[in-house]
């Protein structure tokens, strides 16, 4: 029988042993609808043995179309192998260059990691503007030349699940020729666990203005609004069964996803 003409890589740092524990529970077939790979690699791993080990997992004339990579991190710092800043991301990688699809993406699942500046223990929320000085755009955009994929990275802090790979707030999608662009959850139509999210914490906040006596004109407008932007998650099912009632509450209870 021939290969499945895609696969999934999942690669996960064992510098945590919560990460270490998301790499045994790991279901990346469920995920992404295709045989995936998963791997747990310690820091001290040379990166050739990372794409050795990595690519045992790609049979002949499959593509990568999906690469996950989970780790500690920070702006333009990834505790992963050979990627721990701009200056040490290992040429070894452009090995994996042979064996991506075009369409594929990489997506790197560590805090702060795109932000410009270092992100505040205090609120976890990063910064971008896009100006090339920034440490996570430099960071960003080597790796995506060393990998020769897009490569995708948020800018707070993140709160990555087992077997949940959404993102939280804004990312940065990075091209090989350096292009670049921000994306909401909005505009990632592929992070339907982080639209969830974003969804969910939305609509709480709704409720949460609902209860206090808000005007209902506005949040019906919301409850609306949010039904536009995310049509595909519970909480716009939830969001609908607002709206039919005349005081846009509901008898049962609403709990974000965690």
């Amino acid at each position: 029988m021939a290969p499945e003409k895609y696969v999934g890589l999942h690669l996960f740092s064992s510098h945590d042993s919560r990460h270490a524990t998301d790499y045994a529970q790991d279901m990346g077939w469920v995920v992404n609808h295709m045989n995936t790979g998963k791997h747990l690699f310690a820091l001290q791993t040379s990166a050739c043995d990372v794409v050795n080990k990595a690519l045992t997992t790609v049979e002949i004339g499959q593509k990568i179309m999906i690469m996950r990579i989970l780790a500690h991190g920070n702006s333009g710092q990834l505790l992963f192998p050979w990627l721990l800043d701009t200056s040490s991301i290992s040429l070894e990688y452009q090995r994996f260059q042979y064996f991506f699809d075009p369409l594929a993406r990489l997506e790197v699942h560590g805090c702060g990691v795109a932000s410009d500046t270092p992100i505040p223990k205090s609120n976890g929320v990063g910064k971008f503007a896009g100006y090339t000085s920034g440490n996570g755009l430099k960071y960003l955009r080597k790796m995506a030349q060393v990998f020769g994929v897009k490569v995708v990275a948020g800018i707070d802090e993140q709160y990555t699940h087992r077997n949940n790979w959404g993102y939280d707030g804004d990312t940065v999608t990075v091209f090989p020729n350096g292009s670049f662009h921000l994306d909401s959850a909005v505009g990632r139509e592929y992070d339907l666990q982080g639209q969830q999210r974003a969804a969910s914490n939305w609509l709480t906040e709704i409720d949460k203005e609902i209860s206090k006596g808000g005007q209902l004109n506005r949040c019906r407008n919301s409850l609306q609004e949010l039904i536009r932007m995310y049509p595909k998650t519970l909480a716009a099912k939830w969001a609908a069964d607002r709206l039919r009632q005349p005081n846009l509450l509901s008898t049962t209870s609403f709990y974000a996803d965690p």
